[in-house]
């Protein structure tokens, strides 16, 4: 498949799972009080491309880093082990907006533990943990600087501020991880249709 394919699935990807686990997490905090649909849609414009950027630079980094250290991921290349990394991403985030932990070291501990097993079940290569870090810390300084210039008003960015630190490194650590689960599987070389002799 070729890279600008690849790009181009990986971007559209990382653009819809952004939107979709903002809506659902927006949809959850919804029940305190009403959604601003004002916000949320000028959220996902800013915020959905540059996931889409992020999901490209990662998706193609990780098979490319594979080929050159010659490492292979825990599990096999297979959509269905992708699907899996998937629903436990969407696991991660779920108990990040949902469940309400007493402080906020214990929500990043939990999610800490969460985001590890994911790379420990889905990965476990020392390339895939150093690209999964180093997004997250790249993606932590960019939505730390979007919460506290542009998306948020100076009234709720403190607040925010706070939970954006407890949180926001491990869920785009188990990002990077299941993002580069998919750059690997459309990196796979495909082989013919598969025969079955019964």
């Amino acid at each position: 498949m070729s890279d600008l394919w690849r790009g181009s699935v990986l971007f559209s990807w990382g653009c819809v799972a952004t939107a979709v686990l903002r809506l659902m997490r927006a949809s959850w905090h919804a029940r305190e009080e009403p959604l601003d649909w004002a916000a949320l849609l000028r959220w996902s414009l800013l915020v959905a491309p540059l996931a889409g950027v992020a999901a490209i630079i990662v998706g193609l980094a990780y098979p490319l880093f594979d080929r050159w250290l010659n490492s292979q991921p825990a599990s096999g290349r297979d959509w269905a082990s992708v699907t899996r990394c998937l629903a436990l991403f969407v696991g991660i985030n779920h108990a990040n907006s949902r469940f309400h932990f007493a402080t906020d070291a214990e929500l990043a501990w939990t999610l800490a533990l969460l985001s590890l097993a994911l790379w420990w079940t889905f990965d476990r290569t020392t390339c895939g943990f150093v690209i999964a870090s180093l997004a997250a810390a790249v993606a932590h300084v960019v939505a730390y600087y979007l919460v506290l210039r542009l998306v948020f008003s100076h009234s709720e960015s403190s607040l925010e501020l706070t939970r954006l630190k407890a949180w926001f490194p491990f869920v785009a650590f188990s990002a990077g991880i299941t993002i580069g689960s998919v750059g690997r599987q459309l990196a796979a070389p495909r082989n013919g249709p598969k025969l079955h002799c019964d």
